[in-house]
C-alpha cells in the first residue's frame, strides 16, 4: 500500500509540473483557401489589405505572409504559367494557360466559355489577345464536345504547399491611372508527408523545429511561414508575380508571372 501511495503521489505531482510548464507556441490561425469564401483575385485578404493600407505597403508583416500564401494556395499558383505578355505567350501556347483555368478540379467537364471568362477575370491582356482557339491541347488539357477536362493524373496534397512572400513592392500605375502594380517575390516549398515518403532535408528540419515547438509538422509550417522562419530553408522555387489591381473596379488581375 505505502508503495502505491507514493506511486500515486509521484504521478500527481508530475501531472502539476506538466500543467505549470510553460505554454507552447501555437500556430497562427489560418483559414483554409475554402474558408475564405472568395470569388476573385481582388476579394482575396491579401489584396484588400494592399488596398486598404494607406502606408508602409511595403512592409511585410506576419499578417500578410498568411495571407499571400492563403490567396497562392487558393488561386493554385503553383500551376500559374511562366510569362511576360499574355497574348503573346497565349499565342505561342495556350495549353499552360487552359491547364491552369481547370484548378481546382471540377465533377463535369467544363464548358470553354467557362474557360475564357476564367482567363479574362485572371489575366491582364486577354481583351487585346487574338481570339481564343479551343482545342484539344495534348498533355494540358483534353477537349471534346464544346468542353475541357483535366488528362488524368496526381496531384499534389495542396495543404502542403508554402509560400513564403519575401519580397513585396507596392508602385503607382506608370501611366497614371487609377491602378496599383504589386510586385511580389515568394519562395514556394512543399513538405512530403514523412509517414509516407523518406524525408529529405528540408523535411527533416521542419519536424525538428515542429517537435521544439510542440506541434505537429504542418502547423509548424505554418508558425514559421508567419515569423519568415522557412526562409532558413534552401529555396525551392522562386516566383516573381506581378498583379495589378482596379482601385475603382476593386479587382486584380496578373501581369505577369516569372520562376527567378
Amino acid at each position: 500500500m505505502k508503495k502505491l501511495a507514493l506511486l500515486l503521489c509521484v504521478l500527481l505531482a508530475l501531472s502539476s509540473l506538466t500543467a505549470c510548464a510553460t505554454p507552447q507556441p501555437e500556430a497562427p490561425p489560418q483559414e483554409t483557401p475554402t474558408e475564405q469564401n472568395t470569388n476573385s483575385l481582388g476579394q482575396t485578404a491579401f489584396m484588400q489589405a494592399i488596398l486598404q493600407s494607406a502606408e508602409n505597403q511595403d512592409n511585410i508583416t506576419p499578417e500578410l505572409r498568411q495571407q499571400y500564401n492563403l490567396m497562392a494556395r487558393e488561386f493554385y499558383f503553383c500551376y500559374l504559367p511562366e510569362f511576360n505578355d499574355y497574348a503573346q505567350a497565349v499565342e505561342a501556347d495556350a495549353g499552360p494557360f487552359v491547364f491552369y483555368t481547370l484548378w481546382p478540379v471540377q465533377e463535369n467537364p467544363v464548358p470553354q466559355y467557362e474557360i475564357e471568362q476564367k482567363l479574362a477575370e485572371l489575366f491582364v491582356g486577354f481583351e487585346q489577345a487574338p481570339p481564343f482557339v479551343h482545342q484539344d491541347f495534348g498533355r494540358y488539357a483534353c477537349y471534346e464536345n464544346g468542353c475541357y477536362t483535366l488528362p488524368p493524373e496526381g496531384c499534389p496534397d495542396f495543404k502542403r504547399e508554402f509560400y513564403l512572400l519575401t519580397s513585396l513592392e507596392v508602385k503607382p500605375a506608370p501611366d497614371g491611372s487609377d491602378q496599383i502594380y504589386v510586385f511580389c517575390t515568394a519562395t514556394n516549398y512543399y513538405f512530403n508527408d514523412i509517414e509516407v515518403y523518406e524525408p529529405g532535408p528540408d523535411e527533416l528540419w521542419l519536424h525538428e523545429q515542429a517537435t521544439a515547438l510542440g506541434l505537429d509538422d504542418l502547423e509548424a509550417a505554418k508558425y514559421l511561414l508567419a515569423d519568415g522562419s522557412l526562409s532558413e530553408l534552401e529555396p525551392q522555387i522562386v516566383i516573381q508575380t506581378v498583379l495589378v489591381i482596379d482601385n475603382q473596379e476593386q479587382t486584380a488581375k496578373i501581369l505577369s508571372n516569372n520562376y527567378l
